[in-house]
Order: structure tokens, then C-alpha cells, then sequence
């Protein structure tokens, strides 16, 4: 499964590109990533997804994605997410979908499973969930994001000499990644400034503009809970013990006590990324969280 991920090629959906590498291996699994990463660096669960019909989706700015001209927001990538699972996903398969996502995308597949929760089968949600931040925190958070708006962004970003500096840059922010995996994330992360010189000048494929471009502004806690609670599927939740945004033992119990039917699984050592540093930890998870609910 691994190399159909990696050498499928991208339809497109109102800009949105979307990979199907293996149609109708099995149930359809809808893959959504996190911020400024690409759907297809779920690979590394490929003991999983060669048992379903993955359906891998790059929000815009991100992946072979169009980028935004100006702000991007986390509402419009909702919306944006309604009307691909809503128009698209009736075209290639029926009935509800399963999902996984991580991070930004398992904040708002969660989201959506509340607000239409008759389109989804399960969520398996790999972090996105950091409990309440303080209207104060949100304030300075906004004042930050002002101050810099106004600050010429390069859309091509930064440039890296080769591969190996991508590598290098990639092996910095996640330390927990072995270095097989990191030289499969920077080929899948960056690519040549300049086609005609494949192998030096890389920069991100995601648009650099994402960074100040986001517009900080999210639901309001209370509609996120009580979308929570309207879920009615298995829902099963990774947190990685070593991740920064882990919610702490103070607010974790606070947010699981909205969802009817969470499994709560706590991966030790493992960082925000849990897909690319502890695979083989989610997979037996997987499996068995597919198989108790009748879904494998």
C-alpha cells in the first residue's frame, strides 16, 4: 500500500486535490492530515489502510492543493470538508464514510461527524483535541497574528540546498522519527524549486502564507461540545504522552466526557505526530478498534 500511496496520482475537487490509490480495496477511508502536511504521510499505516478503499484529501495550501490568494480559515476548510465528503464521495463510493485524521484534521472531522453525523461509519482521531484556551491566551494569540499580517511572505519560502537538508530540517522537528521515514516525509514535504533541477533548491509544498495567513480565529468551545455530543459513531483517540498539545490531566477529562462512545488510547514516548514516529503502536489499535465494531 505504501508505494500505491506514493505513486498515485491526484484528482482534483474545487481545487482540492484528493489521491484514491487502491478503489475498492475495501470500505472507504476517508484520510485527513494535519496542518502543513500532506493526507499521503499516512502511509506509514499502510497494515491498516490495505484493508480499506483509502480516500486521502490535502486541504488547500497543502499538498498538490491550490493555495489561497490571501487568509485561509479554519471555517472555510470546514466548509471545505462538507462539500467533499457531501458532492464528491457520493460519486466514488455510497453510504457513510469511515475517517481518520490527525490534528487539524481530526479537530474537524469530529466537527463534522457532529453536524452530520449520518455520513460517518467511525472516527479514529490521532490528536487535535487541547482543551480550553483562555479568552486572554485567544487575545494575545490574535494580537500576534495582526502584527504580523502585514509582513511580506515569500510564497515560495524558504529554500534548502538538497534532499539532505530537508532531511536534516525535518529531523530536527520530529526527533522521535526514524531516518527511513523522515527520507520518505521529505520527498513527500518539499520538492525542487525548479523542475529542471531535480535534486537541489527544495522548498515545502505547503504554501508558507499558512503560517501568518490563518486566520486565529476557531468555534466557539460550547458548539464544538455540543457537536461532540451528537456524535453516534465509535469513535477511538490517540494522544501521544510527549506531545506538546497534549490536553494534560487537568483538561482531558473534561473533553472526553462530550463524546458518548471514545476509546482512549495514550501512546508513551510518542510525540503530536503518532502516525509517522509510533505506527506500529496504532496499528494492533486500529485493527482491533475495526474489528470489535464489526468494521473488518
Amino acid at each position: 500500500m505504501q508505494e500505491l500511496i506514493l505513486k498515485s496520482e491526484p484528482q482534483f475537487f474545487e481545487g482540492m486535490a484528493w489521491y484514491r490509490p487502491a478503489p475498492g480495496n475495501g470500505p472507504p477511508l476517508l484520510c485527513l492530515s494535519g496542518y502543513q502536511d500532506t493526507a499521503k504521510t499516512f502511509l506509514f499505516l499502510d497494515e491498516v489502510l490495505g484493508r480499506f478503499d483509502p480516500i486521502l484529501l490535502d486541504w488547500r495550501g497543502q499538498g498538490a492543493s491550490m493555495r489561497r490568494e490571501r487568509m485561509y480559515t479554519i471555517q472555510e476548510a470546514f466548509a471545505d470538508l462538507i462539500r467533499f465528503i457531501s458532492i464528491q464521495l457520493p460519486q466514488v463510493t455510497e453510504g457513510p464514510v469511515h475517517i481518520l485524521a490527525h490534528s487539524m484534521g481530526a479537530a474537524l472531522a469530529a466537527r463534522f461527524a457532529g453536524t452530520l453525523p449520518e455520513r460517518v461509519r467511525s472516527l479514529v482521531l490521532v490528536e487535535g483535541f487541547s482543551g480550553i484556551i483562555t479568552a486572554d491566551a485567544e487575545a494575545d494569540r490574535l494580537r500576534s497574528w495582526a502584527e504580523h499580517l502585514t509582513e511580506d511572505v515569500d510564497r515560495d519560502g524558504r529554500t534548502m540546498n538538497d534532499i539532505a537538508d530537508v532531511e536534516r530540517v525535518l529531523s530536527r522537528i520530529h526527533r522521535g522519527v526514524r531516518k527511513d521515514r523522515i527520507a520518505v516525509l521529505a520527498r513527500l514535504l518539499a520538492r525542487p524549486q525548479a523542475p529542471a533541477e531535480p535534486d537541489r533548491n527544495f522548498v515545502w509544498v505547503h504554501d508558507p502564507f499558512l503560517k501568518n495567513g490563518t486566520v486565529p480565529l476557531s468555534f466557539a468551545p460550547e458548539i464544538s461540545r455540543a457537536l461532540w455530543r451528537r456524535i453516534a459513531v465509535p469513535v477511538l483517540l490517540f494522544l501521544g504522552k510527549k506531545s506538546h498539545l497534549h490536553p494534560g490531566p487537568a483538561r482531558l477529562p473534561e473533553i472526553l466526557s462530550h463524546f458518548k462512545t471514545l476509546e482512549l488510547c495514550e501512546v508513551d514516548g510518542a510525540g503530536h505526530n503518532l502516525h509517522h514516529d509510533q505506527p506500529e503502536a496504532l496499528i494492533p489499535e486500529m485493527l482491533a478498534f475495526y474489528r470489535k465494531h464489526g468494521f473488518l
